[in-house]
C-alpha cells in the first residue's frame, strides 16, 4: 500500500476514507502526532492511485483538512515525509524527528518539495 493523501484530523480523515470504501477502494487509515495536531495518512493499493487523486479533486468541495502541496497544490503527501536523499541522512533525519529535535516534515510525491 501507498500513501495517497494526508489529512488534518480524524474526523475529516473518516469522511474522506467513507468516500473511498463508497467506491469499494480498500483504504487504510494511519495517524500521527503533529505538535497538537492529529495527522492521518491514507493508504491505498498503488493499482488505485489513480482512482484516489481523481476522486479527491472531484470532490475538493467535500474534502476538509485535505493536505496539499504548497509548491504544485497535489494532494499526493507523504508525512511524514523523507527527502529522497541518501540512505545516511535519512537516517540521521528520523533520529532528530525521534529525539524531537526536528519536527516531521510532509513530503510531495509529485514534486519532491519537503515543507514543516
Amino acid at each position: 500500500m501507498i500513501t495517497t493523501a494526508t489529512i488534518e484530523g480524524l474526523e475529516p480523515s473518516k469522511a474522506i476514507a467513507r468516500l473511498l470504501l463508497d467506491k469499494e477502494i480498500p483504504v487504510d487509515l494511519v495517524q500521527h502526532k503533529k505538535g497538537e495536531s492529529i495527522i492521518v495518512t491514507l493508504h491505498v493499493e498503488e493499482d488505485d492511485e489513480e482512482r484516489v487523486q481523481s476522486l479527491l479533486e472531484e470532490n475538493v468541495s467535500k474534502v476538509n483538512g485535505l493536505i496539499r502541496c504548497p509548491s504544485c497544490e497535489s494532494a499526493s503527501v507523504e508525512f511524514p515525509g523523507r527527502p529522497r536523499r541518501s540512505p545516511s541522512a535519512a537516517v540521521v533525519e528520523a533520529i532528530a524527528e525521534k529525539l524531537q529535535i526536528r519536527e516531521p516534515a510532509f513530503y510531495c510525491r509529485n514534486c519532491q518539495h519537503s515543507w514543516q
